[in-house]
């Protein structure tokens, strides 16, 4: 007699193969990269499909602790929430585990983001422990949260390491303490990555770097990165001219940013600034912080052509401020071109305007960038 299987049956054994087989259980470490242009990423730890962006993920015991879910179904992968919203994407998984994961974005082009298995990771933290574990036990790298471009350690070729020991300042450069007198050979325009201890003041700095500008490094200060990822470190793009240093042991150090289409416009227009310490700058005539004088300088800086195209913002800054100070207050100065390529430009006296409010509607806005060039000239001298 031929047997049948009833259908209740063939559906239950369907959903069971279906959940046990073709649903993907995510462990471990995994890399969340979404731009190849800044090299970053976004840390992913993941157990049982739980998952916490840059730390542990707690124990299914723990109901107070907040995290992130993850799960499959017709072909989406559903991340509830990520950060503060809802997100789903169609995905697929390669031989080596990577999810890509895509949604097709309003302007009909694919926004793709990877999710990538790592194994043997390394933190900065650790990767300076170890570099410095016969010099310092107490090396603080200098934060900051506003960087867009981002590195590991491990892949600097040249880097020069600036920190306290007990009441001194050591150099280390490739692994070799140097001191100002150390000889060091020329280069033809290699890129210097700085690390800076938290607790140093730029004039402790700058004979060094002035030392290794001179030599051909260009220099590039890097900070941690402790948001996202803790395998990073972020570098500040500081495109540095010229380096000089004056007999009073003064120094001046002048930039020019996002200067590729007008390098060498005349200067008719200079506005000036000090900088006295942190969040203390005088700016028309009052005191006020490093959020006020980046609003200061963009709104010089778009009032007209002449000042869009050709001003420079100099800076006295008083050299025994902190260096990471400093950083901050770079970071700022940087966010002038983010915040001006993204404000119309409504100067009805400019002949470019136009062009740059077509450049602007078209969501060009690395061109547009080019159209607000930042010059900074900065002096650091005694107050």
């Amino acid at each position: 007699m031929r047997k049948y299987l009833h259908p209740i049956f063939i559906f239950i054994v369907f959903v069971s193969f279906f959940i046990g087989c073709n649903t993907p259980k995510l462990e471990n470490h995994y890399h969340l990269e979404w731009s190849d242009k800044y090299n970053k990423f976004q840390i992913w730890n993941i157990d049982g499909n739980r998952m916490k962006i840059n730390e542990p993920v707690c124990v299914k015991s723990d109901t107070n602790c907040f995290y992130s879910r993850i799960y499959f179904s017709r072909g989406l992968i559903h991340v509830s929430p990520w950060v503060d919203f809802h997100y789903s994407a169609q995905y697929s998984i390669d031989e080596k585990g990577i999810i890509y994961m895509t949604n097709e974005m309003h302007d009909g082009t694919i926004d793709t983001l990877k999710l990538i298995p790592q194994k043997n990771c390394i933190t900065s933290d650790e990767y300076f422990k170890q570099k410095l574990k016969q010099i310092t036990e107490d090396f603080r790298l200098v934060e900051n949260k506003m960087s867009d471009f981002a590195v590991s350690p491990l892949k600097v070729k040249n880097e020069l390491i600036i920190g306290k020991r007990k009441d001194s300042i050591f150099f280390l450069f490739n692994d070799e303490v140097i001191k100002q007198q150390t000889k060091i050979k020329h280069v033809q325009e290699e890129l210097l990555s700085v690390y800076v201890d938290e607790r140093i003041v730029i004039n402790q700095v700058l004979p060094i770097l002035h030392k290794f500008k001179k030599l051909g490094y260009n220099v590039q200060f890097m900070s941690k990165l402790t948001r996202e990822n803790n395998e990073q470190v972020a570098y500040l793009k500081k495109s540095i001219v010229n380096f000089d240093e004056f007999k009073d042991a003064a120094y001046k150090i002048v930039s020019c940013e996002y200067c590729e289409k007008y390098p060498d416009n005349k200067i008719d227009t200079v506005f000036t600034y000090k900088v006295y310490g942190r969040d203390s700058c005088l700016v028309n005539n009052k005191v006020t912080d490093f959020f006020q004088l980046r609003n200061e300088i963009s709104r010089s800086l778009i009032k007209n052509r002449t000042t869009r195209l050709h001003s420079k913002i100099e800076l006295e800054i008083n050299k025994d401020i902190l260096f990471k100070d400093y950083i901050e207050l770079s970071y700022d100065l940087d966010f002038v071109n983010t915040e001006l390529r993204g404000t119309y430009y409504r100067t009805n006296n400019d002949p470019d305007q136009k062009r740059v409010l077509e450049l602007q509607n078209s969501r060009k806005f690395e061109e547009v960038g080019l159209e607000f060039p930042v010059r900074i000239s900065e002096i650091f001298r005694s107050f």
